[in-house]
């Protein structure tokens, strides 16, 4: 399998998941070659591409046009063609996926209305990061009051070694996880 690194994924002004956050984000979710993945927020599509290359299809939703052309511009630069993305604001843009895993990156404070979406499907694990407490709060409770299983809360904080090897923080993130089993 391809680890992407961060130097190598085009950047403009969109924020991009880091490295190992990105690879937290992935193996939370438990992506193996049989999985079809649904993604909300695609941003630079630094998660998208890492969950690509080991799975068998993802389908992303991203309404900010210029994370459309960098996403685009990476997964061509990657040569990753089994990712299908949708310009929209989800819960709008999820009508039809297929799925059995769900990352959401990003919910354009949608994040009951998504939930509501999901819950229309069975059988499948949810994963979202968050930068703030409040937000990541507000997921946990959902995933309780719509009596999700095997719910998980992590919080990574990174920390890189850069000149002189000063230890220089990278923004820490919340990572929520559940699973919905009708």
């Amino acid at each position: 399998m391809k680890w992407f690194k961060d130097e190598d994924f085009i950047r403009g002004e969109v924020p991009m998941t880091k490295f190992i956050k990105r690879n937290a984000i992935v193996s939370l979710l438990d992506v193996s070659e049989d999985d079809k993945v649904l993604e909300i927020g695609t941003g630079t599509g630094s998660v998208t591409c890492q969950m690509a290359a080991i799975c068998k299809e993802v389908t992303t939703i991203e309404r900010d046009d210029e994370a459309i052309s960098i996403a685009k511009k990476n997964f061509e630069k990657f040569g990753l063609n089994n990712i299908k993305l949708i310009k929209g604001k989800a819960p709008e843009g999820m009508d039809g996926a297929d799925f059995n895993k769900v990352y959401i990156g990003g919910s354009g404070k949608n994040l009951e209305s998504i939930m509501d979406k999901l819950d229309e499907k069975n059988n499948f694990t949810v994963i979202a990061s968050f930068i703030i407490f409040d937000n990541a709060y507000e997921f946990k409770d959902l995933l309780k009051k719509k009596n999700y299983k095997n719910i998980d809360t992590y919080m990574i904080n990174v920390s890189k070694a850069e000149k002189l090897e000063m230890m220089i923080a990278e923004n820490p993130v919340i990572i929520v996880r559940g699973e919905k089993n009708d």
